[in-house]
């Protein structure tokens, strides 16, 4: 069985591995869980319904979903804890990284102990940062939290793709495929890999000598368009890979960037008011073509590919499950609407000086 494999990159602050870590890790997990099997004879059993939690974050503007199992948190925050600090016991090592790896056994002869067949693997990326002001702090922390929404919608719809999921077990072996010593829940067996310092500057040297590897992708501006103000016959340049920091026109941002990123230009034959695309996923750049709202919208936090006679039990909970992604599509377009109201006042203020300027000459 061929294993797949995700990787994802932050740079933080210290203060924010931990919540970074277990953000990503709980998502996935909370794909990767079923109920409680209680078997009631040789071929039939019931299943136990699953709770969640949201989580909010202390050090990042973000709240995430889990597990409601205690066993489950502290396992994880137990590696969590070891992998943070493995990163502070080394001064001049500030990087690493961290695997959740699910896996399935196979039964092997005897006198042998099953052999653990990887299928999927999640690698998690850090740097650390070392930030000197209170606004780089701010700005960060920002970014951070855009990323991490971003993350949450690849995540899900990675997950929802059930090619890998190893098929229903008998009731006899599902401790072949499930972590059976939980007493509330039931996930896909899983480990956690701390991978050594070295071995991730390998793999960084890797990445920069393979050209392809270290290639940047266009990543989502906003989760919804950005009405703009366009002037008849002007040329504008349309951000066309999501890094300009001034949305939606770009602003070089990307320069630095290893990748084909090219600005869209465009002229407006009238004076309107336009909507310009923010999750450059349009199929009629620059304008929003409601891209967003089809992708985004119908997006839901299934749980992978459960057994087979678990849907009927858990129905009620997957329910729910959609107001989770609504809340995180609802905050991405609240701080967007902040966002564009900081920017319209700057403006103003902007214009107001100029005028009192020219006035007193």
């Amino acid at each position: 069985m061929n294993a797949r494999s995700q990787t994802f990159e932050f740079s933080v602050e210290g203060r924010q591995i931990d919540e970074v870590v277990s953000c990503m890790f709980h998502t996935i997990l909370f794909h990767r869980c079923v109920g409680k099997y209680h078997t009631k004879g040789e071929d039939s059993y019931s299943v136990g319904t699953l709770g969640y939690t949201d989580v909010d974050c202390d050090y990042i503007d973000f709240t995430y979903l889990q597990v409601t199992s205690q066993e489950l948190q502290r396992a994880v925050a137990e590696k969590i804890n070891q992998f943070h600090d493995k990163l502070r016991s080394s001064e001049a090592n500030r990087s690493g990284q961290i695997t959740l790896e699910f896996y399935q056994k196979k039964k092997s002869r005897w006198m042998f102990k099953p052999e653990e067949i990887p299928w999927e693997i999640w690698t998690i990326k850090i740097d650390q940062m070392q930030l000197s002001s209170e606004n780089e702090r701010q700005f960060v922390r920002e970014k951070l939290s855009d990323t991490l929404t971003e993350r949450i919608f690849q995540i899900t719809e990675i997950i929802n793709k059930p090619d890998y999921v190893p098929k229903p077990p008998h009731l006899s072996e599902l401790d072949l495929v499930f972590d059976t010593s939980y007493t509330d829940i039931q996930p896909y067996l899983f480990k956690n890999v701390r991978i050594p310092f070295w071995e991730f500057l390998k793999s960084s040297f890797q990445a920069r000598s393979n050209p392809e590897a270290s290639i940047h992708r266009k990543r989502i501006g906003g989760f919804q368009p950005v009405k703009t103000e366009l002037q008849p016959n002007k040329t504008y340049l349309w951000c066309s890979c999501g890094y300009a920091q001034r949305q939606a026109f770009c602003d070089k941002s990307c320069g630095h960037l290893k990748g084909d990123f090219q600005p869209m230009r465009f002229t407006s034959s009238t004076f309107q008011m336009a909507d310009l695309c923010m999750c450059k996923m349009t199929q009629k750049a620059p304008y929003c073509d409601q891209s967003c709202r089809t992708r985004f919208s119908g997006m839901q936090m299934n749980m992978g590919n459960a057994v087979t006679g678990t849907y009927s039990n858990m129905k009620d909970f997957l329910n729910t499950i959609p107001k989770g992604v609504e809340s995180f599509r609802q905050f991405a377009a609240e701080r967007q609407a902040n966002l564009e109201e900081t920017e319209r006042l700057k403006k103003k203020v902007d214009e107001l000086k100029k005028k009192k300027f020219s006035e007193g000459k």
